[in-house]
């Protein structure tokens, strides 16, 4: 426990970053050299354009979200 408590920030950041790349990396080329499925463009098109559609979705209702605990919360300090 004393060993993670002498562990510089940047180097975990370092550490899990490297992870991180060497791992997307291999997942990418596992998906490259023998994909589990085949799509066609149609079908590619309609993955982007649903996920894109729930990512701005996701945003608005984050941002109605802290706009109404925004004024919530001024008006709870007057």
């Amino acid at each position: 426990m004393n060993t993670l408590k002498n562990l510089a920030p940047i180097k975990v950041i370092i550490f899990f970053t490297t992870l991180f790349v060497v791992l997307t990396g291999s997942a990418s080329l596992i998906g490259v050299s023998s994909p589990w499925i085949s799509l066609n463009e149609n079908q590619v098109l309609y993955l982007f354009s649903t996920s894109a559609q729930v990512l701005a979705g996701v945003y608005g209702l984050t941002l109605t979200a802290y706009i109404f605990f925004q004024k919530r919360a001024k008006s709870r300090r007057i």
